[in-house]
């Protein structure tokens, strides 16, 4: 192979490396606190949890702390108990992608640095916002990196 195709081929491969997040959007940063908490199946008191995609399988899920309100039109409110998030759990542990975007827990902060809960997903949680006295809107979480491809692979 020549050096111009090696050259091409390593743009093509790391390209999606450099997609993500938009300039402004920071990520949530991860807590190994939260891993446990779902992987442990925990239900957060004073908490209401929301998923996105499947109820039995979802690809996000989030626990929104009580003294905040969410408003949103692309997350679904869960009736949590035990039973589901162990659930969850179950579905977070034996997933297996072919790239590697595991499971991982993050701290969903506001603007101002206020925790207004925490979330649960493979892909990269990035805008959590204040629309009135409490109430919050949180962007669904997005691929980033080789995410993208797996996430593309996943929906097949």
């Amino acid at each position: 192979m020549t050096i111009t195709k090696q050259i091409l081929v390593l743009v093509f491969l790391l390209l999606p490396a450099g997609c993500g997040l938009k300039a402004g959007m920071d990520q949530a940063p991860f807590s190994s606190e939260v891993d446990r908490l779902f992987e442990s199946a925990t239900l957060l008191p004073d908490h209401t949890y929301y998923f996105i995609g499947s109820e039995m399988d979802p690809d996000a899920v989030i626990a929104v702390d009580n003294r905040f309100q969410l408003r949103t039109r692309v997350w679904s409110r869960a009736e949590a108990n035990r039973k589901l998030l162990e659930q969850w759990a179950f579905q977070a542990r034996t997933y297996h992608g072919w790239w590697n975007c595991p499971y991982r827990g993050v701290v969903l902060l506001a603007e101002d640095g206020q925790k207004v809960g925490v979330g649960y997903s493979r892909w990269t949680f990035s805008v959590v916002r204040r629309v009135g006295p409490g109430t919050i809107e949180i962007y669904p979480p997005v691929a980033t990196g080789l995410c993208i491809r797996q996430e593309r692979l996943d929906d097949l």
